[in-house]
């Protein structure tokens, strides 16, 4: 990722949405943040995001390909699955970039895969940091420049309210429980 590229990062109050939106502003890049909710995207938008939308109610491509110009983004941090995967595939540059951590929205998506191949476009699936990028990401919450998302703390007894509001999707950014 370099300062010039544009990313779009789904589900941007989640913990990986949230972190992500800090890194890329820290390398200077231009942020579309999505979310299912406006409470969320204006979160987004005080963290840093450059532009916001809901993919609840608005078409996710049209919006991202209005927001570029027609021109796509080169990088798209997708962790909802369903038809947001689907629809980012659409929003992605030629050459461009999507990088899929989750599936909660649907683990099985039709794919136009001639829109890969002339898009010259990448996806690549991430479950886990390796040693090094967890490495980066301590020095950078040491260095102060990535600050965890806290969306609350909850006592361990109160662990059927932390449960609901995750099941509400009610949190941005993580929930912590303690003893």
């Amino acid at each position: 990722m370099r300062a010039d590229h544009t990313v779009l990062i789904n589900a941007v109050g989640g913990v990986v949405g949230s972190a992500a939106l800090q890194i890329v502003k820290l390398h200077g890049a231009c942020v579309i943040a999505s979310a299912s909710s406006y409470g969320k995207l204006d979160r987004a938008k005080a963290l840093g995001a450059d532009a916001v939308v809901n993919y609840s109610s608005r078409n996710l491509r049209g919006e991202v390909l209005d927001l570029t110009r027609g021109r796509g983004v080169d990088l798209v941090i997708e962790s909802v699955g369903g038809d947001v995967l689907v629809h980012s595939i659409a929003a992605v540059c030629d050459n461009g970039r999507l990088v899929t951590c989750g599936a909660h929205a649907g683990e099985t998506v039709p794919i136009n895969i001639v829109e890969l191949f002339r898009k010259h476009m990448t996806i690549h699936g991430a479950h886990l940091a390796g040693r090094r990028e967890i490495a980066h990401v301590l020095a950078l919450v040491a260095e102060g420049k990535l600050k965890p998302v806290i969306d609350s703390v909850h006592p361990l007894k109160d662990i059927q309210i932390a449960a609901a509001k995750t099941a509400n999707r009610e949190a941005f950014g993580k929930m912590v429980l303690v003893p």
